[in-house]
């Protein structure tokens, strides 16, 4: 079997979550009121995640189908859900690092 080529659409695979929301973890462990909370957090955190990895690539299919096969349509696709995400970030206010206490 021979894997000339493929190389590289492999590690992009790699890329999906840990590449763009690496630092997004903490943010929700730094909004949560307390250690109760936490777990809740992390669990809506992992399910919005990964219901992102699930539609994504079905919506991405249902656009290129309904521009006639058209693949760049990504290309305009992509750029406008980055600026909702923008658009959706602006609203939040917690998430900032907490000073640490003196000792």
């Amino acid at each position: 079997m021979e894997f000339v080529g493929t190389w590289h659409i492999y590690e992009m695979e790699m890329w999906d979550e840990d590449y763009f929301n690496i630092n997004s973890l903490p943010m929700v462990v730094d909004t949560s009121a307390s250690d109760a909370d936490l777990g809740t957090y992390t669990g809506l955190y992992y399910i919005a995640s990964q219901l992102a990895a699930v539609a994504g690539p079905t919506i991405n299919g249902y656009i290129v189908e309904w521009g006639g096969g058209d693949y760049n349509l990504i290309f305009v696709v992509a750029p406008a859900f980055f600026v909702l995400a923008i658009l959706c970030m602006l609203g939040v206010t917690q998430g900032e690092a907490k000073q640490a206490a003196a000792i």
